[in-house]
């Protein structure tokens, strides 16, 4: 949600299907590349690689400015009146 907000809205159509892209690419680039490692570095270290990348992407996201910039939505007028109800 946060994302598509932060595009501007002649261009979301484009961002979102390149973003839909990479997402559903990413799954079967990832198997066909496991495959490949599994099969010539053998189970256990094609293992311990895959999980190192994914700790250090993992770290890198966390990590990110853009992720710590990101602003908490206003609770909506709903919410706020049943707040102010309560």
């Amino acid at each position: 949600m946060l994302s598509i907000e932060r595009i501007p809205e002649d261009k979301r159509g484009r961002v979102l299907g390149t973003q839909n892209t990479f997402v559903t690419a990413a799954s079967p680039l990832g198997i066909f590349l496991a495959g490949i490692m599994t099969e010539f570095l053998g189970l256990h270290t094609a293992l311990v690689l895959l999980a190192s990348l994914w700790s250090t992407g993992l770290l890198v996201a966390l990590g990110a400015r853009s992720m710590r910039n990101l602003e908490k939505p206003a609770p909506a007028r709903q919410d706020q009146e049943m707040m102010r109800d309560a």
